[in-house]
């Protein structure tokens, strides 16, 4: 449901030592701002107690990716606005991975049963073994952004849900979409033909931010349409060049469900923020007045945030008050 913010914020500072003058020759600062009719997906809010020292996650909407472990990255154009962000060398992942071994030149046979379910069937080189019920097998075609040659008819191209695997034969459906198939046999298939892996990990719709390693003109926050083990494919409406064997740093890229663009945050204890994934503790509220509900330390921030974490930073019990907006 969309919902509508308004923030006011109004800085009055006066000269004399009672605080109260109405003389507007004995204001210091004097500046109000108004942001009203800001649309927002979702607002809210709540208040938290901290024990001294905890540490309490109140935002995490970012995807772990293992990306500690990426040695090289590269972004290579596919069509129109889309773009493929590939892991050249390391162990991270976009989703679980399924190991199949064998299948590269060999033949597959399809046949399509009532309309609702197509049988693949591989020859006895291809080790199905870790293929699972539930995975996804993505045949590649035009709808997987790939490239032709492609070993199956398009028809046959694009993502099935397995619902069995028995020897080297996989039965699967097209899940929630219409059903589309035709019987055919395949052969001398690459390994990008055909491929497996659990339907966890990045999918279409979740976002992509790229902050370091890249090109400047790469920076920037993406929409996800499609994910393998491997590479991920993101849309664009401006051009990205094209990279190859960037070394990853820590924080270079993120992916995330969905982000907040304000948040507010008051306490009565120092507090440390950590946004998105920030471990150098930089971010530091302090209150006017320790404990007094009154004189609270604040904190405003507009932008991208999909991970917040805060930590009572005193000795005493700490009381914080936030509210977010999508």
């Amino acid at each position: 449901m969309k919902t509508i913010v308004n923030i006011y914020n109004h800085l009055l500072a006066y000269s004399d030592s009672a605080g109260n003058t109405d003389n507007p020759q004995q204001r210091n600062y004097d500046w109000a701002r108004r942001f009203s009719n800001i649309k927002a997906s979702k607002t809210a809010s709540d208040t938290v107690e901290l024990q001294p020292g905890e540490t309490r996650s109140i935002l995490n909407d970012a995807l772990d990716l293992g990306i500690s472990v990426f040695d090289s990255l590269s972004i290579s154009f596919i069509r129109g606005s889309t773009y493929k962000l590939s892991i050249d060398s390391g162990t991270g992942s976009f989703k679980t991975g399924r190991a199949v071994t064998g299948l590269v030149g060999t033949t597959a046979t399809v046949a399509v049963n009532n309309n609702a379910i197509a049988a693949f069937t591989f020859d006895g080189a291809v080790d199905l073994s870790s293929v699972m019920v539930g995975d996804c097998m993505r045949v590649a075609g035009l709808s997987t952004y790939q490239s032709a040659p492609f070993a199956f008819e398009d028809i046959n191209s694009g993502i099935w849900k397995v619902l069995s695997v028995t020897g080297q034969v996989v039965q699967v459906s097209r899940g929630t979409e219409c059903f589309a198939g035709i019987g055919e046999t395949s052969q001398a298939l690459l390994a990008s033909d055909v491929q497996f892996y659990a339907p966890d990990g990045v999918g279409s719709g979740d976002n992509l931010l790229i902050e370091e390693g890249f090109s400047s003109a790469s920076h920037g926050s993406y929409k996800v349409v499609d994910a393998t083990a491997d590479c991920l494919y993101f849309t664009s409406t401006s051009p990205i060049p094209e990279e190859s064997g960037v070394i990853f740093t820590a924080g270079a890229i993120s992916v995330y469900k969905k982000a907040r663009f304000l948040i507010y945050l008051e306490s009565d204890q120092k507090t440390i923020l950590r946004i998105n994934g920030d471990t150098n503790d930089t971010i530091q509220i302090r209150p006017i007045s320790a404990g007094d509900p009154s004189l609270v330390g604040m904190f405003q921030y507009t932008g991208l945030c999909y991970q917040l974490e805060i930590v009572n930073d005193s000795v005493n019990q700490s009381t914080v008050r936030y509210f977010t907006a999508e």
